[in-house]
């Protein structure tokens, strides 16, 4: 799945957990979305890897840089490039959206894990 699709997906499942107070619908909305988030990232991650394979490391810093990224002097290459694909993820408008699905589940008393709410 790339990372377009899974944009308009989640925009659709924000969509309709906004016009439902139906918790079960909203339960499998949610569920739907997290696996999609993931799948999202996973491409996002996969994408940042190949951009970034032949990138110095000046370049991969001002990357890191544009994405208000501050790493670890530690950090092996392959770990900057994996967090450079995190939050690259964050910041898209498929994960924007979850973040809206994640809001309007929880509103309802929804989450992806049983809790009680007193």
């Amino acid at each position: 799945m790339n990372i377009d699709t899974v944009t308009d997906a989640m925009l659709q499942r924000v969509a309709h957990a906004n016009r439902t107070e139906d918790t079960d619908v909203v339960q499998a909305l949610l569920e739907a979305g997290h696996t999609a988030w993931c799948e999202g990232l996973a491409e996002m991650k996969m994408r940042v890897t190949d951009e970034c394979e032949g990138a110095d490391d000046t370049a991969l810093r001002a990357r890191c840089r544009d994405n208000d990224l501050e790493l670890e002097a530690d950090l092996t290459r392959t770990q900057v490039i994996s967090e450079l694909g995190f939050a690259e993820w964050e910041s898209s408008p498929a994960a924007l959206a979850y973040s809206e699905l994640v809001d309007r589940a929880s509103r309802l008393g929804v989450t992806l894990v049983d809790e009680v709410f007193e």
